[in-house]
């Protein structure tokens, strides 16, 4: 494992927003919330685990788009992917506990805003 301060996609991230801030503000902090979610959550998580009344098939489904969605952003694997996973996580059990796509999109989108400012 690589020992980093910042990952390679934050580094990307990092030069966009310094040559483009509006850019980066409507693609990072608004579209891409909108297409991770679809993907990550709607598709992996909730096409592929249909039967999530089962507890081993949710922390499955939690686990596998957790990861996919971590290492898409850092396909590395370095240490600066688990915060990636952990916000997998996090807007995994959202989704699975509400059942709205809507919540997840919103807090990620603020936690990218959040990192654009």
């Amino acid at each position: 494992m690589k020992l980093s301060k910042v990952s390679a996609n934050q580094a990307r991230l990092n030069n966009i927003q310094m040559n483009a801030p509006w850019t980066a503000f409507i693609s990072l902090g608004l579209a891409a919330p909108i297409f991770e979610e679809l993907l990550f959550r709607k598709m992996f998580f909730g096409m592929f685990f249909k039967s999530l009344e089962k507890q081993s098939t949710l922390i499955m489904g939690v686990l596998l788009s957790s990861s996919l969605f971590a290492l898409a952003h850092n396909p590395a694997f370095e240490l600066t992917t688990i915060p990636y996973f952990l916000a997998g996580i996090i807007l995994s059990l959202l989704y699975a506990t509400t059942g709205k796509l809507r919540y997840s999109i919103i807090i990620h989108a603020i936690n990218n805003i959040i990192g654009l400012i």
